[in-house]
């Protein structure tokens, strides 16, 4: 009976900002999706389809207990590869896909941090190398991750990170 009276609500949950930031690394270059912005936008719409909460900034009454997620994509790579020549020697450089995903629950009334959380999460080796080693090698046309194949690592890394933030409720 006591522990209905003492027993903590659970908080409710909405949905902050969900940002993907603009590739800074040298690699942009190198691989397929370069400096533009439509990879963004498609992991982006991606993050949105993923994660599915009421928006904060239309809740009438915020509870005391209430908390906002915000997620951020700061970094990702979509796996490629590059001839590195030394002197007569041709050697194969690749980096496989790599998506990095940070979420932070914050209060709604404070806006104090209460957790954060970080997830990078990688494409196995053995993947990406099945399905980069064909033809394509022998003329360094390595095109690497697919979007589908960057969104389902994106798919990946949002569950890993919601698992990670929700240990902390």
């Amino acid at each position: 009976m006591l522990s209905k009276w003492f027993r903590r609500s659970k908080p409710r949950v909405f949905l902050g900002s969900l940002v993907v930031l603009p590739r800074t690394d040298l690699k942009r270059y190198l691989e397929w999706s370069g400096t533009g912005t439509e990879v963004d936008e498609k992991l982006r719409s991606k993050l949105v389809e993923l994660i599915s909460l009421p928006p904060a900034d239309q809740l009438q009454e915020p509870r005391d207990n209430d908390l906002c997620l915000d997620v951020a994509i700061p970094a990702f790579q979509s796996g490629s590869g590059a001839p590195l020549h030394l002197g007569g020697e041709v050697l194969p450089l690749m980096w496989r896909p790599k998506i990095t995903v940070i979420g932070q629950l914050r209060q709604i009334s404070t806006g104090r941090t209460h957790s954060h959380a970080k997830v990078t999460h990688k494409m196995p080796w053995s993947r990406f190398l099945a399905g980069s080693l064909n033809w394509r090698l022998i003329f360094w046309e390595m095109t690497g991750a697919s979007p589908a194949q960057m969104q389902a690592l994106l798919h990946e890394a949002c569950i890993k990170l919601l698992q990670r933030l929700r240990k902390t409720l």
